[in-house]
């Protein structure tokens, strides 16, 4: 997958959150922006990681957030993407996963261009 191919796939993924948003189906949101941070998490791990065995894009966010590598804000962004609802459905966090995946995504897109 290109940077190009990823950045569209991240654009989707934040258009496919934003509508479930509009619909007021906050859970699909969060899917959908959880799915494109977990997209460039999986691109920057696999840069930085290529070792390790394929894992989700899931499973890259957690790893993302033990990453000491990487700044506080961004570690702490991921952490929230991978927290799960309270038993009453609501996020135990104010912040919008919404933006949490758009600056997650852009961040580490950034830190993949620096690299090459």
């Amino acid at each position: 997958m290109t940077t190009d191919d990823l950045r569209t796939l991240i654009a989707e993924e934040i258009a496919f959150a934003e509508c479930a948003r509009a619909e007021g189906n906050e859970g699909r949101a969060r899917v959908h922006a959880r799915r494109a941070a977990g997209a460039a998490a999986q691109m920057y791990r696999m840069v930085y990681f290529p070792i390790e065995p394929r894992l989700s894009g899931f499973r890259h966010l957690q790893r993302i957030t033990a990453d000491i590598n990487l700044p506080d804000d961004l570690r702490a962004a991921a952490a929230r993407l991978t927290v799960r609802v309270t038993p009453e459905h609501t996020l135990p966090h104010v912040e919008d996963p919404l933006e949490d995946a758009q600056y997650l995504a852009d961040a580490l897109l950034a830190r993949l261009a620096q690299a090459h």
